[in-house]
């Protein structure tokens, strides 16, 4: 009897502690749509950018994409291909699944599988012959949506001309200068004409340069100083990226253009230095979409595109063209000849073999 009366007041209790939390699921839990899209699944920021929180351990759904490229906070987590014998997205490394870790964020890109045929077939019969300035001007126009020549164009015939001045450059007449404007984030092909002494616009590309605001625990992040690198000195250091680097240079073949080894401070004046290879390379699917914003570690990072163009035209390779300018038009003419001077005392010396006594 005792049992049965236990039995009946643990229901009782029971059924109203049932409908109190129903009342309080009612009131609490009405979350709008918006909320529950932005926590649990993916935010579209742009064409083929996803932004995914993950909440929990899971698998990653399929994004309507077959090829895609996915990073985890400032982490690389490489090249993924969805498999339907898995019904999931496996690394084209080593072919694991590709999962969401609890309270991590993701940024995930759809890869372009296919290459740009109408670049391809512009530069096809370009070999070691001279490529027209009226040729490379058209392939930046179709390659480019930068084609207008920049505002700033006679800003940057100064500096060159101060330069010059200074004994920094040894330019010959129609030289192609390669230029990197670090307040606009762009890169600018240019020729030099020595009569009147001025800079003819031949294209341009939007690029990505260091931010040592981007600086955590184990990173190395330093802001891309203002320099003149003569190409010839560095050509030989030149490599291609491959399968294994997909996360940092690019697309299969690209090459990375060496610009020497340095003790570079983080940010100019700085006390903190860090000695870096710097380098012009393009970078994986999600840090392309960052070009024209200041993204990088400190090398000069440009479109596969631009890659292309530098890499067959031989712009920089000492022929056409060998130097590269780094400036900033947001300072003034005098500041930038000054920090430029200043970076040639950040070259590591090469070590000299030891002197022996002649016997």
């Amino acid at each position: 009897m005792k049992i049965n009366i236990l039995f009946l007041s643990f229901f009782i209790l029971l059924f109203f502690a049932q409908n109190s939390f129903a009342t309080n699921m009612k009131k609490s839990y009405k979350i709008p749509q918006e909320k529950i899209d932005s926590l649990f699944a993916p935010a579209m920021q742009s064409d083929g950018l996803f932004s995914f929180y993950s909440k929990t351990l899971h698998k990653v759904p399929y994004l309507r994409y077959e090829t895609i490229f996915v990073k985890e906070g400032l982490k690389n987590l490489g090249k993924y291909r969805w498999v339907d014998k898995y019904n999931a997205y496996t690394s084209t490394k080593d072919k694991r699944a590709l999962f969401f870790k609890k309270n991590k964020s993701y940024l995930i890109s759809a890869v372009k599988t296919k290459s740009d045929t109408l670049l391809d077939r512009e530069l096809k019969d370009i070999g070691k012959n001279r490529v027209s300035k009226q040729r490379l001007k058209k392939i930046f126009r179709d390659i480019s949506h930068l084609n207008s020549a920049p505002t700033k164009l006679l800003f940057y015939g100064k500096v060159v001309k101060n330069l010059t001045k200074q004994r920094l450059l040894n330019l010959r007449d129609n030289e192609y200068i390669l230029l990197v404007d670090k307040a606009l984030q762009r890169s600018l092909v240019v020729q030099y004409h020595k009569k009147s002494d001025s800079l003819e616009f031949i294209g341009g590309d939007s690029v990505s340069t260091g931010n040592s605001s981007l600086n955590t625990r184990n990173s190395r992040y330093v802001d891309t100083p203002i320099c003149i690198i003569n190409r010839k000195l560095y050509r030989r250091g030149d490599w291609r990226a491959d399968r294994t680097n997909f996360s940092e240079y690019g697309r299969f073949g690209n090459r990375v253009f060496y610009l020497g080894k340095y003790i570079v401070p983080i940010e100019y004046n700085s006390k903190v230095k860090r000695v870096v290879h710097l380098a012009i390379h393009s970078t994986n699917p999600i840090d392309l979409k960052l070009l024209g914003h200041r993204a990088s570690k400190g090398c000069i990072r440009i479109s596969d595109n631009f890659n292309k163009i530098l890499r067959k035209t031989a712009l920089i390779d000492g022929k056409i063209g060998k130097y590269v300018i780094v400036v900033d038009s947001s300072l003034g003419v005098s500041e930038n000849v000054k920090r430029a001077k200043e970076f040639f005392s950040y070259k590591i010396p090469k070590k000299r073999p030891k002197k022996y006594a002649m016997r």
